[in-house]
């Protein structure tokens, strides 16, 4: 059973992404019937207001199509930056798939290191999307693997917009989590991408799933994989829980 509380988030959320589209709308035809009564009456005031109204109107239509067309560079706005970090774990000697471990409150991700054979830890790839979910959702830490299951998909759909569906399921230690039209999806099939991050640690949308994981059961989570669908634009993630 859902909360009033619970229940008023997953209403903001739904009202919040068709919001500007339907006041876009709603001035549109405001503007259309003030148009016709400043035709009859002649009243600049009027015509004026018409105008205005269709105006605001087509700006916010905008703002509701914006999110839409600049998935790709937005997407590919963090390539830089991933290509920096992988070089860095690189001269680190970093190798292997990475562990997600429970620290203090904090999440680290953890890679063997070559040149030392020992776990090396680093920031969590996905921090700042996480952030995010807490903003939205509030804090994650110790509130079990069913309220993530249940929560983490609405927070990055309908809170975030981040993907048009998500879908998450746990059998037994693995935990799959597949991903409809995910806003990385350019990243999905770039080569970099799948060489170097599908089978180590994920995108910064599948690491930031691994740290609310881990946050939200205290165990330790390993990135199993990752896979992308073009037919469907489906990602599918895999991530195991350890004791």
């Amino acid at each position: 059973m859902l909360s009033d509380v619970e229940r008023m988030r997953l209403r903001v959320w739904q009202a919040r992404s068709a919001r500007s589209r339907a006041a876009g709308l709603g001035l549109i035809i405001a503007s259309g019937v003030l148009f016709v009564i400043s035709s009859v009456s002649g009243t600049f005031a009027i015509e004026v207001a018409s105008l205005s109204a269709f105006a605001v109107g087509v700006v916010l239509l905008a703002y509701e199509v914006e999110p839409r067309v600049k998935i790709l560079p937005s997407a590919l706005s963090l390539l830089g930056p991933l290509k920096l970090s992988k070089e860095l774990m690189k001269l680190e000697g970093l190798e292997g798939s990475a562990t997600y471990i429970p620290s203090e409150g904090e999440v680290t991700m953890s890679f063997l290191s070559r040149i030392t054979s020992n776990q090396f830890p680093v920031p969590p790839l996905g921090h700042g999307l996480y952030e995010a979910y807490e903003k939205e959702l509030g804090g994650l830490l110790g509130k079990g693997l069913d309220y993530a299951l249940f929560w983490l998909p609405r927070t990055i759909v309908d809170g975030l917009g981040l993907a048009d569906r998500v879908e998450m399921k746990r059998r037994g230690t693995i935990v799959e989590s597949k991903l409809t039209k995910p806003f990385v999806r350019p990243l999905c099939v770039n080569e970099f991408m799948t060489e170097n991050y599908c089978g180590t640690m994920g995108c910064p949308l599948v690491a930031s799933m691994a740290e609310a994981l881990v946050n939200s059961t205290g165990k330790r989570v390993v990135h199993i994989g990752c896979r992308y669908d073009p037919s469907n634009q489906t990602a599918t993630a895999i991530h195991s829980l350890l004791d």
